[in-house]
């Protein structure tokens, strides 16, 4: 991520003003509608994906409710669609458009490493809304409605398999 700040600070202007078209509600159901196809693409990325081993992530349910909060729906999104969408696209934007948003959904999935076509898919959609909006505040809300659901509802199963056992 470091590195695509320095590349937006030394190719390009990273503080691109976007003239977005989107109005507060238009935004609010192109959220929702991001958000239900987000799920639709994630299912078939979940389905579709060979089953591997995977990766201890359950330090992050070792923190109280309100620090996975604060770290999950609040910090993530105001970094990430920061660096991504704000930076990035404002230093590749102005010299082809559907490039910037398909490089900055592209580096948004290869950070991430899981379920690369949902993070690729959820990528686009975000620089695309960000793009029809105007404003990188539309994206942050979008990543963070999203990333609030897949909160509580990852975390709560994880909780709720605490407390079952296969002894029953």
């Amino acid at each position: 991520m470091i590195a695509i700040v320095v590349l937006a600070f030394v190719f390009g202007r990273p503080f691109v003003e976007l003239s977005g078209t989107l109005t507060p509600t238009q935004t609010f159901w192109a959220i929702m509608g991001i958000t239900v196809v987000g799920f639709v693409v994630t299912g078939l990325n979940i389905y579709l994906t060979p089953w591997r081993p995977k990766k201890k992530k359950e330090q992050l349910y070792d923190y109280g409710w309100g620090i996975a909060f604060v770290l999950v729906v609040i910090l993530s999104p105001l970094i990430e669609e920061f660096v991504f969408r704000y930076l990035f696209m404002g230093a590749t934007y102005g010299h082809n458009a559907i490039v910037s948003m398909l490089l900055s959904g592209l580096l948004f999935a290869l950070v991430h490493e899981h379920f690369l076509v949902a993070k690729f898919y959820k990528g686009v959609a975000y620089a695309w809304l960000y793009v029809a909006s105007g404003t990188v505040w539309a994206p942050i809300a979008a990543h963070a409605f999203w990333n609030c659901i897949v909160l509580f509802t990852a975390r709560s199963a994880w909780e709720r398999s605490l407390y079952e056992s296969d002894d029953t």
